[in-house]
This record gives C-alpha cells, sequence and structure tokens, in this order.
C-alpha cells in the first residue's frame, strides 16, 4: 500500500493506492487498474509512505483508520495522520 499525493496542477490531494509486482497500480476509490506509468503520470503521483500488508493492518487497527498515518503534504480535511512524525 502507497500513501502519497495526487495533483491536478490546481489542488493536490492525499490518497492511498496499491502497486502491484506486475508493474500496475490498482486504485481502491475508483476501482480501477493502471499501468504504474501511467497512473504517476496521469495524476501527477507522489509517493510519499509504502506499506507492506503486515504494517498496513497494524496501523489500521492502531488507528483506526485507512490513512494516511504520517503526516502528509494532500491533507484537505480529514485525519492527519501520525502525530510522532
Amino acid at each position: 500500500m502507497v500513501h502519497g499525493t495526487l495533483s491536478d496542477g490546481v489542488m493536490t490531494i492525499g490518497h492511498g493506492w496499491v502497486e502491484l509486482p506486475s508493474g500496475k497500480v490498482f486504485d481502491g476509490a475508483q476501482q480501477t487498474f493502471y499501468n504504474k506509468k501511467d497512473f504517476y503520470e496521469k495524476f501527477k503521483a507522489v509517493a510519499e509512505r509504502t506499506y507492506d500488508q503486515e504494517t498496513m493492518y497494524k496501523n489500521m487497527v492502531k488507528y483506526k483508520h485507512y490513512g494516511p498515518w504520517h503526516h502528509t503534504a494532500g491533507v484537505v480535511g480529514g485525519k492527519k495522520g501520525r502525530k510522532d512524525e
């Protein structure tokens, strides 16, 4: 799982996506698969943190939300992430 930002050139938002070993990205919010290169170009994606499956589950339980779990340039309302970073 990756937490980072997406931008349309005017606004930057926090977002999460899954990068698969096949070179694809799954965007759960859109329920769509993308070629990784195309995803990063189309949405001006910037990866800020990457989590393996075990860490992702631990953080979801600990913080009781899907993230982000760090301070991010892309927070627009909502959760502000971990206080320890």
